[in-house]
């Protein structure tokens, strides 16, 4: 194949392509070609390779797995609590909630530290990242950078408590992770700004290094934002002086739904009056009733509808940066986004196979040293369901002993 800027050098077949810039390359050619990228790009196991992608998604898959334990249990309470709103005499409602189940205990324990990898794995591979740049080729920044959206993600779905900004006493541990949390979110921040500002500026279906193919079309503009806004709030979580900013953030939403729900039922009493309304008042005041049956049926509907949108849109801070809406939701969508993030590396990793100039199933260092450390989530998971399942004998045998008539001094030195 040749190309060149003059297409009278062509004769009339050719084939054309427009830079940003305004020049145009002229190309010979009876076949079709790969606008999007016509360029082999150099292999880089340590990045792309098998055991590095099947080590980032195990984790993260594991982690947003252990995540729904808890979640599921709260499903249940919440169900519970509805049923008794409901059938207030109903047997079912109980005291369970008050109580940790086993498993939910030992998982909340497991994602303490699963949270933490996740953190520290983020962290790691946005540094590998930058420490490449500019000699990165855009195939390898958008796979690193999608490890990392990965991985945070995974994190955030887990809703350690750490991360929960009603704290009054926080330790020094915790504050450390915070701010681990925070410098890995503005290093992956940094790293997608340049890598969308470098694919946009510099794109080169030509050049080497500079291009690969994907599917995806949608911009991460709109996540950058939000990541950002949760960066805010996880820095002013970390500045004694501002974190019951962070406070008023959620009490801002709870006293306007309280509002908003305290204006759709005295919507939904006036209404009920004027439709209750004896049937010879009603023929009498016709004319008089109607309007007024009218207006408040509008006013039901916009309080109700108020009471949706504002529930929405808390749901939707949670999802897309920062917030404490309904958790549930939350890890719905963050299984979304699992799934989404997983599609994105394997769609990148095969549609570029054949451009990938070099061996990445090479099985050096940089790819069985993930996967050996997965060993560790099994050692972490055992210590667990171990403090999990004390924690709970521990709690059988004081509520023994606290059964009237029986000792409470060999409890009490056992506890101690």
């Amino acid at each position: 194949m040749s190309y060149g800027t003059n297409s009278t050098l062509f004769g009339e077949d050719y084939w054309w392509y427009r830079y940003k810039n305004g020049t145009i390359i002229y190309f010979n050619g009876t076949y079709s070609m790969n606008f999007a990228c016509n360029a082999t790009t150099k292999a880089d196991p340590d990045i792309a390779g098998p055991g590095v992608i099947a080590s980032f998604l195990a984790t993260a898959s594991i982690t947003v797995l252990v995540a729904m334990v808890p979640a599921f249990y709260e499903l249940l309470d919440w169900l519970s609590m509805i049923k008794g709103k409901l059938w207030p005499s109903s047997p079912a409602i109980s005291n369970r909630s008050s109580k940790t189940p086993f498993l939910a205990e030992a998982a909340t324990r497991l994602l303490g530290f699963l949270c933490d990898l996740q953190i520290i794995t983020a962290f790691a591979i946005v540094v590998a990242g930058l420490a490449q740049y500019p000699k990165i080729s855009f195939y390898h920044e958008n796979i690193a950078v999608n490890y990392w959206w990965l991985s945070v993600n995974s994190f955030l779905a887990a809703r350690i408590e750490y991360m929960t900004a009603d704290l009054e006493i926080i330790p020094a541990r915790i504050t450390i992770r915070r701010a681990g949390v925070l410098v890995s979110v503005i290093l992956g921040l940094v790293f997608q700004c340049i890598i969308n500002i470098r694919e946009s500026r510099d794109w080169n279906f030509l050049g080497k290094s500079t291009c690969f193919l994907h599917h995806d079309r949608s911009t991460t503009w709109p996540w950058v934002a939000g990541a950002a806004m949760y960066a805010v709030f996880l820095l002013l979580t970390i500045i004694p002086t501002t974190r019951s900013w962070t406070k008023c953030y959620s009490a801002l939403f709870d006293r306007g739904q309280g509002a908003f729900i305290k204006w759709q039922k005295k919507s939904f009493h006036a209404l009920h009056i004027r439709l209750s309304r004896p049937a010879s008042i009603r023929n009498n005041l016709l004319s008089s009733a109607l309007p007024s049956k009218a207006v408040y049926l509008v006013l039901v509907l916009i309080s109700s509808s108020s009471v949706i949108l504002l529930w929405l849109l808390r749901q939707f801070l949670n999802i897309w940066s920062f917030g404490d809406g309904f958790g549930l939701l939350l890890i719905f969508f963050y299984i979304v986004f699992l799934v989404w993030d997983a599609y994105e590396i394997i769609d990148v990793k095969l549609t570029n196979r054949d451009l990938i100039n070099g061996n990445e199933t090479y099985w050096g260092f940089g790819q069985i040293l993930p996967l050996v450390l997965m060993v560790t989530i099994g050692y972490a998971a055992v210590d667990a369901l171990q403090e999990a399942s004390a924690k709970e004998k521990c709690k059988a045998s004081t509520a023994i002993a606290l059964q009237p008539g029986q000792p409470t001094e060999p409890v009490l030195s056992q506890l101690e």
